[in-house]
């Protein structure tokens, strides 16, 4: 499953839902020379505090599935599990400080995981 896609999506929502925050609060500072613009200023309000809500829900729900399918894989080419591969607290807090350390340190992850490096 490509779960990239779909987590992009629910990040730019929530993007378009503070972005309409940000439409509020100019309507609301155009309410201090013209009241109609207060009422227009709520609406506005409200409907980016759902849809934020909303998209805050949907990508917290992707990342969780994101992990519980990705996170052996990545333990496994970290080489941080043994033959029987299980997701506990201590191979996240493994994966955790692995990618810490190797993103602080300028170092270079394996091909096989792209290369990655802080510094790249």
């Amino acid at each position: 499953m490509r779960s990239g896609p779909e987590l992009l999506s629910a990040r730019e929502a929530y993007g378009a839902a503070v972005g309409l925050a940000g439409w509020a609060v100019l309507y609301l500072l155009l309410g201090a020379w013209w009241w109609p613009a207060l009422s227009a200023a709520a609406v506005v309000a409200a409907t980016a505090w759902i849809r934020g809500r909303s998209a805050t829900a949907v990508f917290a729900d992707l990342v969780e599935a994101t992990v519980d399918l990705h996170a052996i894989t990545l333990a496994q080419e970290l080489g941080l599990t043994g033959e029987r591969p299980t997701l506990t607290r201590e191979v996240g807090d493994a994966i955790t400080t692995t990618l810490a350390l190797g993103m602080g340190s300028g170092r270079r992850f394996p091909e096989r995981l792209g290369g990655l490096s802080h510094h790249a």
